[in-house]
């Protein structure tokens, strides 16, 4: 296989940051009325969608919402300022902040456009109705239309790119590669009328970083790596102005996960199969650096010890690259081992 026979698809994910602080709710929502009160150690939490267990990919899995870009999200209609208001008409990642916001409309009701005027000034059907076009109309032309007609403004200036994920090298594949920027999204009031799908996605839930990452430890729910990743690093961050803070100083870097899949050349003598997916920096990624020391890499295990279920990874994060790397921060965090070496290993797995 040759980089010629790979598609490379570019792809939105939004994380859905929400301060936390419910007591003014006109309505407590049925799925959240366990978790009027804030969540220990955090002023806020974070939207997780869980997958329907009939995709193909990470079925029933716990991820942000996104997708891929549609055709007119690179319109450069999208430049218009009646419907922009921004300074930001030449950034290049405006198709990708547009294709967020839609799919995050699309996906859960949600939308970032100035004064929350959508849901203000039209019924629950009229919106229902646009979701129903937008998921429809693959060409991503319903939600310009509708905003242009109705004098309506996005919200960009409120979105922060985190990461940008390009799904890894491995043996034997990809054919299809994403690159998908991760843009933070912060929301001061709970959105009332949030709802899923009910195609794509199933469940629709909060949880701060600490929640998801000890549901995803006890087995509850499960993680895709760029999820795991996220969330572990928005769990160093308390508060909900901290990540904001933060999320500004990413994205001046613009911090790229290109990564490759590596296996744990003592796999055969510990026991234990690892793999490790290995980012710029990693001794294993260049062999021209000479010092094994250096470590940018998220390590893969498994509960039982097969790497063949993703249901049962967990993960650890390495990074020894020190001050030359914002992400130093995060260096042995996660979970570092399951199993001991030799030891509790299923049989049909030796």
């Amino acid at each position: 296989m040759t980089s010629k026979d790979i598609v490379i698809h570019n792809a939105s994910t939004i994380v859905v940051l929400l301060k936390w602080n419910l007591q003014n709710l006109s309505k407590v929502p049925f799925n959240i009325s366990n978790k009027l009160a804030p969540p220990k150690n955090f002023d806020y939490r974070i939207m997780l969608l869980q997958r329907s267990n009939h995709l193909k990919s990470f079925p029933s899995f716990h991820v942000f919402p996104g997708g891929k870009l549609d055709e007119f999200d690179s319109d450069p209609l999208w430049k218009n300022q009646k419907v922009l208001k921004t300074n930001s008409i030449e950034d290049e990642g405006l198709p990708f902040k547009v294709a967020a916001l839609r799919e995050m409309l699309e996906e859960t009701n949600v939308f970032l456009d100035h004064n929350n005027e959508i849901f203000d000034r039209f019924s629950v059907d009229k919106i229902q109705n646009l979701r129903h076009k937008i998921h429809n109309d693959r060409t991503g032309k319903e939600l310009y239309e509708f905003l242009e007609k109705n004098d309506i403004t996005l919200n960009l200036s409120h979105l922060k790119q985190w990461a940008r994920w390009v799904t890894p090298i491995f043996k034997g594949g990809p054919f299809v590669r994403f690159d998908t920027r991760f843009y933070i999204a912060p929301l001061q009031s709970y959105p009332l009328d949030c709802s899923v799908d009910g195609t794509e996605s199933v469940i629709l839930d909060w949880l701060s970083p600490e929640e998801a990452l000890e549901q995803f430890q006890l087995g509850n729910i499960y993680l895709p790596p760029p999820t795991w990743m996220t969330l572990n690093q928005l769990s160093q961050f308390k508060t909900f102005d901290q990540v904001i803070e933060h999320s500004k100083e990413r994205e001046k870097f613009n911090f790229t996960y290109d990564a490759k899949i590596v296996q744990d050349p003592l796999s055969e003598v510990t026991g234990i199969k690892q793999q490790y997916s290995v980012f710029y920096g990693d001794h294993e990624l260049n062999p021209n650096i000479n010092n094994n020391s250096l470590k940018n890499r998220l390590v893969f295990h498994s509960t039982t010890n097969d790497l063949r279920n993703s249901k049962t990874w967990r993960f650890y994060y390495e990074n020894t690259l020190g001050t030359s790397s914002l992400d130093s921060i995060y260096n042995n965090t996660g979970c570092r081992s399951i199993l001991k070496p030799n030891q509790n290993i299923p049989k049909s797995n030796l």
